[in-house]
């Protein structure tokens, strides 16, 4: 952790000294848009799954707890495949980055509900708090397709998106796990969203087929699958507990 805390000081080093610097230990702010028609594909998990998920997350002070992800449906423990393009500020320049996370609903010992990125891919060389810099990886994704393969995660989906999609009605409790994203060992970034969210329409487009593997884990027909119809706007406040630990 005392890596972690210097590598972030680092970072703060870099910026307006008066408002980033080691001293006031303010988290570093910076804009995401994630652009129209990020997807995200839902596993309910069973009672193998979950018992492989937990050993996964062995040593991280999180704890998988169930969530309503449809509107008026009860809780379940879930899965989440969340694969969009995003540009920022921070990435220096106007490329498009695309970013496979595989995630899941946990809280901590404080009980402070979030995302768990239990790992990712992405088109571009990443930084994180568990990885630090983590190579940038192949990943396929068009309108029609999804194709990538690690040690960790193998997808291939192939699916259709039309103008007369039908609408999904997200239940409100996944945009407040969306406050924080925690990495696997407890580090976590604060979001911050507006309207760009809340209000943004939802579709569910046609699957055609997908197969998808995760540490071993053989994971079949989705419970669920939507896109987000508009670009979202994010403020994200990197390793916003970094201080803390």
């Amino acid at each position: 952790m005392l890596l972690l805390k210097n590598l972030y000081n680092m970072m703060l080093s870099g910026l307006p000294f008066i408002t980033y610097n080691p001293i006031n230990k303010n988290p570093i702010h910076f804009p995401i848009n994630v652009h129209p028609k990020s997807m995200y594909v839902n596993f309910e998990l069973d009672k193998y799954q979950k018992i492989e998920l937990n050993h996964f997350m062995k040593g991280s002070g999180l704890e998988l707890i169930p969530i309503s992800l449809e509107k008026n449906k009860p809780k379940k423990f879930y899965i989440s495949l969340n694969i969009y393009n995003c540009t920022s500020p921070l990435f220096l320049n106007d490329k498009i980055i695309t970013r496979f996370e595989v995630n899941t609903y946990v809280k901590n010992k404080d009980n402070q509900n979030g995302t768990l990125i239990l790992d990712y891919i992405s088109n571009a060389l990443s930084m994180d708090p568990t990885n630090y810099f983590k190579k940038q990886q192949d990943i396929l994704y068009n309108n029609h397709n999804i194709d990538t393969t690690t040690d960790i995660i193998q997808l291939s989906m192939n699916y259709q998106l039309n103008d007369n999609d039908k609408p999904y009605l997200v239940d409100k409790e996944l945009f407040q796990f969306t406050d924080i994203i925690y990495y696997m060992n407890g580090i976590y970034d604060k979001m911050f969203y507006d309207q760009s969210l809340i209000t943004n329409p939802l579709k569910i487009p046609l699957l055609k087929q997908i197969h998808f593997n995760f540490h071993n884990i053989k994971f079949n027909k989705p419970n669920s699958i939507f896109y987000f119809d508009k670009e979202i706007r994010f403020v994200d406040a990197l390793w916003a507990n970094v201080y803390c630990l």
